[in-house]
């Protein structure tokens, strides 16, 4: 048996965020950089939302952070969303920033593929703000995944699709706690 759950429609989900691209990029000894980010929907304060992440390279380096971001919409299908995240910055064999802390602004340009998936590029700059004596800083160019992820009560509908074979499915609709399109294989 196989069951597999996914969100029915999104209304207003908070946003996980994968990436990949370049780190250090404007460096000869650039890296590759993974990202994760949990971005909350709800605005805090004029349209200005809060999210939490992590970044780690093929260097070893890892950056923890957390800020703030506001959508801004170009078209129905385009955005453009700037960022703000302070956080902990472990240099591992990638570039030495000089600092524990370190502040990342980011702009990113994507498009809305659609209610609940968006993709965009990201150049971002992570720097010590002057904390330090020395202020060396690392950019980085990632491609971005958003993705709809249904942590919290959608709302008291469920859909399910049971498959018996290939060539039979049995659709059904009953009351349960989250909104979710279930499909069993047998």
């Amino acid at each position: 048996i196989f069951l597999m759950a996914l969100p029915a429609h999104a209304q207003a989900q908070n946003t996980l965020v994968f990436a990949m691209g370049a780190y250090d990029i404007l460096d000869d000894e650039g890296s590759l950089a993974l990202d994760i980010e949990y971005r909350l929907t709800k605005p805090a304060f004029l349209g200005i939302k809060p999210f939490i992440g992590a970044t780690l390279t093929t260097d070893k380096a890892a950056y923890s952070f957390g800020g703030l971001y506001k959508d801004f919409k170009i078209t129905e299908k385009l955005f453009l969303t700037p960022s703000l995240a302070a956080g902990f910055y472990a240099n591992g064999q990638g570039p030495d920033l000089d600092s524990l802390i370190q502040f990342r602004p980011m702009v990113d340009i994507g498009y809305r593929l659609n209610k609940e998936t968006k993709i965009s590029l990201g150049f971002s700059h992570i720097s010590n703000g002057g904390l330090s004596s020395s202020n060396p800083g690392s950019e980085a160019l990632m491609i971005h995944y958003h993705r709809a992820w249904p942590l919290h009560t959608l709302n008291h509908n469920f859909k399910a699709a049971l498959i018996f074979s290939p060539s039979h499915k049995v659709n059904f609709t009953t009351n349960c706690i989250h909104k979710y399109v279930a499909i069993v294989n047998i």
